[in-house]
């Protein structure tokens, strides 16, 4: 057996394992059967665990499949708690190091980022451009292509024994028979990560580092922004935008093997942008009406459970409350009385000065 490494031994730790294990039951699982089960056993668990890393005889669980039809159908491969407690090790670790290496400008999954600077950002950019184009991936998660996401990691990361730790996870949505024939025979790619790993999110955003450091280092675009597979690019030469959008996409085909969709293609900033939610102008952000459709479909459902005594009052008042801390940020006063004297939901619409 090869000797660990410093950044391995680091992420095999026991104090790393026990952050990530608390990490782990802290977001909506303490209290499940698994989770409780956890942590019962708390300290045997991550012990066993810092074993297996330490001696090299990890191996990931089995998946559990299932459907989410918000905000559009997908399917989901729940990982284990064990593996996810490893997902975390390994990300609380490398995310740190890597996270130095990516742009400004990507929004996603990132310490200090988030939608709403993001949505900030965007109109910063509409405000100094005339032009905008709006892309993003096709089935993004599904398409990540093993073999050149093992590459881009290989870039980054020197240390064998960390490089092995993720493909044993980047692998562990494979069938193992599948994956050997895929090796021995060489007649296709093995493509896809599994959405709701804390791994997959990180991975997914690296992958596309190498579109944003074209973006900005080859194509010498100023202004461009990245939400995971959304992104948009800013300009006021229309003929340099249309030389662009195919030079994007040409990259994202031979480098990434990723195919794109294009919405509206070049558009001017009077039109309005749709991002992350919120219609964005120069001067004003609105919230998307399909945003609360879906959200409105889900109080109703919720004052359902409330009827059957599955929710209490106070869950959906949570609700609405974090529901409009967010719709807030835009210019939402309006709407917020009218949902209050439609609805009667029980929120107090912010002054109109505070309406972002």
């Amino acid at each position: 057996m090869q000797q660990l490494s410093k950044l391995y031994k680091e992420i095999a730790g026991m104090h790393n394992l026990w952050n990530a294990g608390w990490q782990t039951l802290l977001h909506g699982r303490r209290f499940k059967n698994q989770g409780a089960e956890f942590k019962l056993t708390y300290e045997h668990s991550l012990l066993q665990i810092h074993k297996e890393l330490a001696t090299q005889t990890y191996k990931h669980g089995k998946y559990k499949e299932f459907i989410i039809y918000e905000p559009k159908q997908r399917t989901v491969l729940a990982a284990p708690l064990k593996d996810r407690v490893v997902h975390h090790a390994l990300h609380d670790i490398i995310e740190p190091f890597i996270d130095r290496k990516f742009i400004f400008d990507s929004y996603a999954c990132r310490k200090n980022k988030g939608t709403h600077l993001a949505i900030n950002r965007a109109q910063k950019f509409m405000q100094a451009n005339r032009y905008y184009m709006h892309l993003d991936v096709k089935k993004y998660f599904q398409n990540i292509n093993h073999c050149i996401l093992k590459q881009i990691l290989a870039k980054h990361i020197k240390q064998t024994d960390v490089l092995n730790l993720f493909n044993i996870i980047i692998n562990s949505s494979v069938n193992s028979k599948e994956l050997n024939q895929v090796v021995n025979l060489f007649t296709k790619s093995i493509k896809g990560l599994p959405i709701g790993n804390l791994t997959s999110q990180f991975l997914a955003n690296l992958y596309l580092n190498e579109l944003d450091q074209y973006i900005k280092h080859q194509l010498k675009i100023k202004h461009y922004i990245r939400y995971m597979d959304d992104f948009v690019v800013f300009g006021n030469n229309k003929a340099n935008m249309l030389q662009w959008q195919k030079q994007i996409i040409s990259f994202c085909s031979q480098k990434l093997q990723l195919s794109l969709h294009i919405k509206g293609g070049i558009k001017q900033y009077w039109e309005g942008l749709g991002f992350l939610g919120f219609k964005i102008y120069r001067k004003h952000k609105k919230l998307k009406s399909v945003c609360l459709n879906r959200y409105m479909l889900k109080y109703k459902q919720k004052n359902k459970e409330i009827l059957k005594g599955k929710l209490s009052q106070k869950k959906i008042q949570q609700s609405i409350e974090t529901w409009q801390n967010h719709i807030a940020f835009a210019d939402t006063f309006k709407l917020q009385v009218f949902l209050t004297q439609k609805y009667k939901l029980n929120i107090q619409p912010l002054k109109k000065e505070f309406a972002i």
